[in-house]
């Protein structure tokens, strides 16, 4: 088995810190968006607290609540992710003397690993929604391809240019995402006849959802590309042209000297 090399230790390090550090309050209300989805979550878990404790008594109450929680609550934490943690470095760290290969190991690594650890969140509250509810196979499936759509997001304020019809289409991604395993949740509780409800969110996914991820796929890859360097039409990007001697093409591509 091939021993981590020890920049890559460091590379490692250096991207779980930081994906730690963005989760500071500090750096939550910097986030309007972010900071919303911090206080959303304690909304949530009051909301579901009252609606079930005063419907419903029991454990079927407390049943409901750690369910629903353990499904929507995984969601909000990706969505937050995703605006705490923008593909992209501070403006002084693309004027530092740092290799493009790795400012792009670190750019992609963070990527990946936001996206990895907001999908281990919800599958472990899947485990938990199964474990309080008749979860079967496919809505587990469908519970997890949402959560992957939100988690692979990124964030639209750092977009560069006009882009509004990109940003509109994340947008939708992500609230269809959240109502559709809204209405997982009320299929899960046998609260009305899942076969036509199902049916509904299956065609949503299908001819909505994923049309638009295909596309937004494509916005992604630009995104994490323009990120190795500061974005296109900034003054800067001639600082990255005297100290790199990188120039873009035609196409958007960087092409490096020889």
């Amino acid at each position: 088995m091939a021993v981590p090399d020890q920049k890559e230790v460091y590379m490692a390090k250096y991207i779980i810190r930081d994906f730690l550090c963005d989760f500071r309050i500090s750096r939550l209300k910097q986030n309007k968006v972010a900071y919303t989805c911090f206080w959303m979550s304690f909304y949530l878990i009051f909301t579901s607290l009252f609606v079930n404790r005063v419907g419903i008594s029991g454990a079927i109450a407390w049943r409901n609540v750690i369910a629903e929680n353990a499904l929507m609550l995984p969601m909000i934490f990706s969505f937050c992710s995703v605006m705490v943690h923008p593909v992209q470095l501070p403006k002084m760290m693309y004027l530092c003397p740092m290799a493009p290969e790795e400012r792009r190991a670190y750019i992609y690594g963070s990527y990946w690993f936001r996206v990895g650890v907001n999908m281990l969140i919800g599958m472990a509250g899947l485990c938990i929604v199964a474990s309080y509810s008749d979860c079967d196979l496919m809505s587990a499936v469908q519970i997890l391809m949402n959560h992957a759509l939100i988690a692979v997001q990124v964030s639209h304020r750092q977009q560069v240019g006009s882009r509004n019809g990109v940003v509109a289409a994340g947008e939708i991604i992500s609230v269809t995402a959240l109502l559709s395993n809204a209405v997982q949740f009320i299929v899960l509780l046998d609260l009305t006849r899942g076969l036509w409800i199902r049916g509904g969110i299956l065609f949503i996914f299908c001819f909505v959802q994923l049309p638009l991820q295909i596309w937004y796929a494509k916005y992604i890859r630009s995104v994490l590309r323009e990120a190795v360097f500061y974005a296109h039409g900034h003054p800067e990007e001639d600082c990255q042209h005297a100290l790199t001697g990188a120039r873009r093409g035609k196409q958007g591509r960087w092409h490096f000297p020889a």
